[in-house]
């Protein structure tokens, strides 16, 4: 029995980061405006501004997105973690059910990634220099997945499903 497990961190792109001070700009507003134009009724005021701002904070740790790739035997399980506390499962498949596993970069398979897909899942690191994978599922519609599996991960998939994993070097 192969069993692998990975953790790979997301980046914070700009696109996150001024979200997060917007978000956090709109949650000081609301809590200024409960405070000042609120009745106060006996600190409903102040819960409520506690309450914009934690909203904020919540809000804002799912920006923090860490990925586990965990690779049992021919089942890949993909999970999300969030501020390094909530898990979410975002895809579990077989590599026998892929149609093709092979690196972003290969120019061969430049058409399975500009194909119409029915969902599409991103569980990279978001960096310029990553070695990024997709994976083409066809059961319950399409599916595209990119992930960043480390050579280890590739080569124990390779063993399984030689035809359907493309490796790149």
């Amino acid at each position: 029995m192969e069993f692998k497990e990975y953790l790979v961190k997301r980046k914070k792109g700009a696109k996150e980061i001024c979200c997060t001070v917007l978000l956090y700009i709109a949650a000081l507003v609301l809590a200024f405006l409960c405070m000042n134009f609120i009745p106060s009724i006996g600190g409903l005021e102040a819960l409520l501004a506690v309450g914009c701002l934690y909203g904020a904070y919540w809000i804002s740790s799912k920006f923090n997105r860490e990925f586990e790739y965990v690779i049992t035997d021919d089942c890949v399980d993909i999970d999300v973690i969030y501020n390094a506390s909530n898990r979410k499962k975002l895809i579990s498949f077989s590599i026998k059910d892929v149609e093709i596993l092979a690196s972003v970069k290969d120019a061969n398979y430049n058409s399975k990634l500009k194909g119409e897909y029915k969902r599409i899942v991103d569980a990279t690191t978001a960096r310029a220099d990553a070695d990024v994978y997709f994976a083409v599922l066809e059961n319950d519609g399409r599916t595209l997945i990119k992930f960043e599996p480390p050579y280890a991960a590739l080569e124990a998939l390779k063993k399984i499903a030689p035809s359907k994993v493309v490796i790149s070097r």
